[in-house]
């Protein structure tokens, strides 16, 4: 049995990677990320997706007042393995 989950993507921290509001994502928080993956997290009661690249996440964002949050600030939920 996979822990997968989809959901409809709510934010534009990664627009310019793709994904889009409404867009659905499938999240496996199961397992690490590595560098280059689209990350799922909660950063100040807010989720995100962000970019994962060592020791930061990064935005792919059209709105330039999202800014790089290090790693250490946030609850990774889950890895983006699905961008349909």
């Amino acid at each position: 049995m996979n822990n997968f989950y989809t959901i409809p993507v709510q934010c534009r921290t990664m627009d310019l990677a793709g994904y889009y509001i409404g867009k659905k994502i499938t999240i496996n928080p199961t397992i690490k990320p590595l560098d280059g993956d689209c990350v799922l997290i909660n950063h100040k009661s807010k989720i995100h997706l962000m970019e994962y690249k060592t020791p930061y996440l990064l935005p792919r964002s059209t709105d330039k007042s999202q800014s790089v949050i290090d790693v250490g600030l946030v609850d990774i939920i889950g890895v983006v393995i699905n961008n349909n």
